[in-house]
């Protein structure tokens, strides 16, 4: 009786770790596959700044193409922090009196929606969100 202990400790053993490796090569083949900023591509769509009850909407269009960047609302140069933040840092000179946080410059929150490029600033209660899809 004690020769068959082994065994079956040894067979228990053995089907516990084929159990671990396949379910560590299992999790490693489903990898989430993260979406990411297409460069070189132009994203066109919505801008849309204000507080809640009181936005204004006009059209916008972002062109990426490797670290820069140009937009109806600045331009300069862009780095993707992480996987939720962009920064974008504007080059131009402005003048006169208007709200400077419709230019895009500044840390956005972004996400990516199969051909959709949303990137969203809040600053107390404001909000300054583009609302983008790739052009093809």
């Amino acid at each position: 009786m004690q020769a068959s202990l082994p065994v079956k400790t040894n067979n228990i053993l053995m089907k516990t770790l084929f159990t671990l490796v396949l379910m560590v090569t299992i999790f490693a083949g489903c990898k989430n596959r993260e979406d990411t900023i297409v460069l070189n591509s132009t994203y066109s769509g919505e801008f849309i700044s204000g507080t809640p009850g009181s936005t204004e909407t006009s059209a916008s269009q972002v062109t990426f193409n490797q670290n820069k960047y140009t937009s109806t609302k600045g331009s300069g140069t862009y780095q993707i922090k992480t996987q939720q933040i962009i920064s974008f840092n504007d080059e131009n000179f402005w003048t006169a009196n208007f709200d400077w946080n419709t230019i895009l410059k500044g840390d956005y929150a972004y996400e990516i929606k199969g051909d959709s490029l949303i990137m969203t600033k809040k600053i107390e209660a404001a909000i300054y969100q583009y609302r983008l899809k790739l052009q093809k």
